[in-house]
């Protein structure tokens, strides 16, 4: 039978099924509730079209609503318009929408939510009991992911003289930070290196951005021995790169791909977050329903950290054993978390350095 005309009947089914629960079959099922910006925004367009993109299959119908002033009322009638709609399923993004999805989960709790990049809780009196609503669910990147990867092939490719160049001192890069050292210290047990044999400097400089400060560090660095540096942001990742070229040395970069622009810069780690609402609309969609009342990260298994690498200029760590790797994470053979406790008798020996003029 024509696919087309499958389809069709199916649409029917599930209409008539609808209406046989009280349910407007034109009523949309899936929802986009935004900041000010809209949908024109680059960031929530991405998003809308991917939300747009797994309704289509099915014939489920959306709806995108926005405030008309960034204020608690504000959004309160927006996420109101997209429940008071017929929505079931409600999309946001970012982390400054946390206090506005909250409200909405408990002033509609017959609708699911979902925030992506931020927690699902109120912006103020948040203590260790306040729990996320049973109808939301905040979703985030595996930060620690990307950072194990990098950690890891810096070790198998031979390095033992490492830096860590952080910037600010967010969640996100000392979650990237804590994944960096959990992969270099694995490598270097599977290599059965002794106690301190992998000598890792790190700081935090209190800001992602480029400047002059960073390259004449990341040269001294170079000068004092250091045979690569780990970044994380494409400011620092930048400035590093210009003393990698002028020293001769190699970097790696998280939270940004510098691999085709910069020579010098053996692997790259970029998210896209907004591949959480596939995970979550099957969850939904899934006989188990969806599960709410929790924070999900997202990484490799979701397709929300993507690596680039140019393996040619490795020297002894191939993209097999890159793919091998990441099998493992998605797998759970290796288990990545969020923050890093040096073992007994740890083969990687981790100090801390003040950056240059504070910044």
């Amino acid at each position: 039978m024509n696919k087309k005309i499958l389809a069709l009947i199916a649409a029917g089914i599930a209409a008539v099924s609808l209406i046989g629960c009280g349910e407007d079959p034109n009523a949309p099922r899936y929802a986009f509730v935004t900041n000010s910006k809209g949908t024109v925004d680059a960031a929530n367009a991405k998003l809308w079209d991917l939300i747009n993109a797994q309704a289509a299959p099915a014939e489920y119908k959306t709806i995108a609503t926005t405030p008309e002033e960034e204020t608690e009322e504000g959004y309160e009638k927006a996420f109101s318009e997209a429940a008071k709609a017929g929505a079931k399923l409600v999309f946001s993004q970012g982390r400054e929408m946390g206090p506005y999805v909250y409200a909405a989960a408990k002033a509609h709790e017959k609708v699911s939510f979902v925030l992506i990049g931020g927690d699902v809780l109120p912006g103020t009196d948040v203590t260790e009991e306040t729990a996320i609503p049973g109808n939301a669910l905040s979703m985030d990147v595996a930060y620690e992911q990307g950072g194990f990867v990098e950690g890891y092939a810096a070790v198998r490719n031979g390095y033992r003289s490492i830096a860590v160049m952080a910037g600010e001192k967010s969640e996100e890069n000392e979650r990237r930070v804590a994944g960096f050292l959990q992969g270099a210290e694995t490598a270097a047990a599977e290599l059965e290196l002794p106690e301190g044999s992998v000598a890792i400097t790190m700081e935090y400089a209190g800001t992602d951005a480029l400047t002059p400060l960073r390259m004449s560090e990341a040269m001294d660095l170079y000068d004092a021995g250091i045979e690569t540096i780990f970044t994380t942001s494409e400011g620092i990742g930048t400035a590093v790169a210009r003393a990698a070229e002028l020293k001769g040395k190699t970097f790696f970069v998280t939270g940004a791909n510098l691999v085709e622009a910069e020579p010098t810069c053996l692997m790259g780690m970029t998210t896209q977050l907004d591949k959480a609402c596939i995970t979550a609309i099957r969850s939904f969609e899934s006989e188990a329903g969806f599960t709410g009342g929790s924070v999900m990260d997202c990484g490799f298994k979701e397709d929300c950290i993507v690596r680039s690498a140019d393996f040619a200029r490795f020297a002894s760590f191939t993209e097999a054993d890159c793919t091998e790797l990441i099998g493992k994470i998605i797998n759970g053979s290796y288990v990545v978390t969020q923050k890093y406790t040096a073992g007994t008798g740890s083969p990687l020996s981790v100090t801390e350095f003040s950056p240059k003029g504070g910044q």
